[in-house]
């Protein structure tokens, strides 16, 4: 599967996020790839760890609900939940 890789580094992105039963909290946005109609951003939060999130061709946000210690960890779950959507499709 072909993707663009791209990271921010000039300005910071952030995007919001909250967990269940707490406040909306901001997190850096640190990596974007994109794969023909989807997207998938990794973000690192104020703990330290990183989440990930994916655009769907029908512009839909998932996430496994997940933290990871590494981004490239975040990065892998991210690739796993565009590449089972896409089978299970």
């Amino acid at each position: 599967m072909n993707y663009i890789s791209v990271k921010p580094v000039q300005f910071v992105h952030t995007c919001c996020y909250q967990r269940e039963g707490q406040p909306m909290s901001t997190a850096h946005l640190v990596e974007m790839i994109a794969f023909p109609g989807w997207i998938i951003g990794v973000c690192r939060l104020p703990e330290g760890d990183y989440s990930c999130w994916v655009m769907t061709p029908e512009l839909t946000l998932i996430s496994d609900g997940e933290t990871y210690t590494s981004g490239d960890e975040a990065l892998s779950a991210g690739r796993f939940l565009v590449e089972y959507s896409i089978e299970v499709d």
